[in-house]
């Protein structure tokens, strides 16, 4: 979208420039006043004042024909650019609201399945078709072979009959739409307790780029530290210009722990998130299978926090490590460690992106 409409903005004052600039290309030479006393001679006696006014040329209709044209042109071609521009337009408008669309056709497709599996359902049980179907049989064929007192109670009972089958079935009815508001409640209960955890994890997640940022900051300080030193070199002694080197790499090197020990604990979160409805919703097979006593939930909830710290400690090794592995200077391992401690941090920062 942003470079259509950088390809609009371009186009557009491309063409009224050469809407404005095609009367000054078209016009000739002559036409100009100047140009015509620069390139015309001086003449030893000056003409009289009423010769001063020239007569007309026949160059002059051809100069307008040719201005004439060359301003339909510069409107031809503004015109040409204009459409361009707003087909460009048109099209990123029905890009940007393609999603929307698809959602809706989804939406409605969605819908238009649950009607027709709603609909190939029968609506009244073969049970119930059955007794409806005899109180209908005996009701009409009672009167032919019994008694009047007899049918005088037999065709009102089958009318109760009927009728007590129809409170049957709203009483079914009833408690299904019951029982669907119930999980429909449930169901955004466990919505809400998962936005719950996806929200702790986002505030974990939060501190995740200003440690890249302080990670990239020191390690673009580490390259001045050397022309630093050796400015301060003759006013401090060694000790001092030692920590001076040291200072950017330690920082980078926290930065980048603290990174990956929020990506730990934003990814434990978002697996909190993601399990909760998995699990609550799982069949009694399913959740046997996963299930867990409370000391084994203790025990994995102790390891779960033992990892957390382990990545802590060992995030803080690579950078060091490698910066020892590299031969040369103090302040060329210096700036190894801080860049290497700046790219572990962006790693953590894609890990904790990716998770979420």
């Amino acid at each position: 979208r942003k470079m259509r409409q950088s390809c609009w903005h371009f186009l557009l004052p491309l063409a009224s420039g050469l809407r404005l600039a095609a009367p000054t290309l078209a016009r000739p030479r002559c036409a100009s006043p100047r140009l015509a006393a620069v390139e015309q001679p001086p003449s030893a006696f000056p003409a009289p004042a009423a010769a001063s006014v020239p007569p007309p040329s026949p160059a002059e209709p051809a100069a307008s024909g040719a201005q004439q044209q060359a301003n339909q042109a510069g409107e031809a071609a503004l015109s040409v650019l204009s459409g361009l521009g707003e087909k460009l337009s048109a099209a990123g408008e029905a890009t940007r609201s393609m999603p929307v669309e698809v959602s809706l056709q989804r939406l409605q497709r969605d819908m238009a399945m649950l009607d027709q599996a709603a609909g190939a359902r029968p609506q009244v049980s073969q049970t119930s078709f059955l007794a409806l179907s005899l109180t209908v049989l005996v009701a009409g064929v009672a009167p032919l072979g019994l008694s009047e007192k007899l049918v005088e109670v037999l065709v009102p009972s089958m009318s109760a009959i009927s009728a007590a089958i129809g409170l049957s079935a709203e009483f079914n009815g009833k408690v299904e739409v019951a029982r669907g508001k119930e999980i429909a409640a449930v169901t955004l209960q466990a919505a809400a307790e998962a936005e719950s955890y996806l929200a702790q994890a986002e505030r974990a997640k939060a501190i995740v780029p200003l440690c890249v940022g302080i990670a990239t900051t020191f390690s673009a300080f580490a390259l001045l530290a050397p022309a630093f030193v050796a400015e301060l070199a003759p006013k401090v002694g060694a000790s001092i210009i030692t920590e001076i080197y040291l200072i950017c790499p330690v920082f980078a090197v926290l930065s980048a722990a603290v990174a990956a020990l929020a990506t730990q604990e934003s990814i434990s979160l978002a697996s909190a998130a993601i399990g909760l409805g998995a699990r609550r919703f799982s069949s009694s097979q399913d959740v046997g299978r996963t299930w867990l006593s409370a000391t084994e939930q203790i025990d994995k909830a102790s390891l779960r926090a033992r990892a957390k710290w382990s990545s802590f400690a060992v995030s803080v090794l690579p950078a060091p490590f490698l910066a020892l592995l590299y031969p040369g200077s103090l302040e060329f391992r210096a700036i190894v460690a801080a860049a290497a401690a700046a790219a572990q941090a962006a790693y953590s920062l894609a890990r904790v992106e990716y998770t979420l």
